[in-house]
């Protein structure tokens, strides 16, 4: 790690930082008593990179919220950075990029940027203290039965933003459930449920990839080889490729090249003439042809 670690006491002792989103249950000596309930709350200053400069104060560090929760005699722990358009700009570019106060020596990335450091808005103690409690309890802790009826809005949110970051990154051959729990900021287990209904994040993610090879080779003006759209997408393998194309659509990828249709057809159509349209997809090509 950097040096500034080890120097600077805003980074050492109670002040080092914890770098990692966890949940965990915490051993427990002794025993709680049952009537004994409530959730906790900790935030501070947790920078996820060594800073840049020697002038690193704890208020300019990445805020994380800890939750301590106490229930039926068990005690629980989950902690989440907050993702501040600096800490997202950051943990993209995998290094620090503000420099704190000082925006001169900020990276070359950062330049421009809104580091979102800047005087928090004077308002009354007592109405500051319950608009922090607030905020805390709706990232960590919301009451058991508004968790239960929020639990629908937050997985549609949750899979919206699954799937923008999976469309965005179809062609990288390293898309994987480990970099999109990574972006979403949840745990493995989590993103696992989340995807159940979906038959599974693999299944999901090569559904994507699928759904937009078929609208390249569908698209006339596209000329490359099917194999190398494939590849650019993720699929090494040809073979297993033709055999996903076919399983999920009912026909090969060859013969839907270049005859306009965007959205996917079930059913295996007959051979035909390059060039030409089977009957079986001219119908639906001609429907969409009046939609437009």
């Amino acid at each position: 790690m950097d040096g500034i670690l080890h120097t600077n006491p805003y980074l050492d002792g109670n002040f080092a930082p914890v770098r990692s989103e966890d949940d965990f249950a915490l051993a427990v000596t002794g025993e709680i008593p049952r009537e004994l309930q409530g959730t906790l709350y900790r935030i501070g200053p947790n920078p996820q990179f060594a800073p840049i400069g020697p002038d690193y104060r704890w208020f300019t560090g990445d805020g994380m919220v800890h939750a301590f929760r106490i229930e039926d005699g068990r005690v629980t722990c989950r902690n989440r950075y907050v993702r501040t358009p600096k800490w997202q700009l950051e943990h993209g570019a995998g290094r620090a990029l503000f420099a704190g106060f000082n925006p001169r020596l900020n990276d070359p990335l950062a330049q421009g940027r809104d580091a979102g450091i800047r005087a928090a808005p004077t308002l009354p103690a007592p109405l500051l203290a319950r608009a922090t409690q607030q905020m805390i309890a709706a990232c960590l802790g919301p009451a058991r039965d508004g968790m239960a009826d929020a639990r629908p809005q937050i997985e549609a949110t949750l899979i919206a933003r699954a799937r923008r970051h999976i469309d965005a990154n179809l062609m990288d051959p390293d898309l994987s459930s480990a970099r999109l729990a990574t972006a979403l900021g949840l745990s493995r287990s989590a993103l696992y449920q989340l995807f159940t209904p979906h038959n599974g994040v693999a299944r999901y993610i090569q559904g994507r990839r699928l759904g937009r090879i078929h609208a390249m080779l569908a698209d006339p003006a596209e000329h490359r080889r099917v194999a190398d759209i494939a590849h650019d997408h993720g699929m090494a393998s040809e073979a297993h490729f033709s055999r996903a194309f076919r399983k999920r659509f009912g026909y090969a990828p060859r013969e839907i090249r270049g005859i306009g249709l965007t959205t996917p057809v079930r059913g295996a159509p007959a051979a035909r003439a390059p060039g030409a349209v089977t009957e079986r997809l001219a119908f639906p090509v001609w429907l969409q042809q009046l939609r437009d």
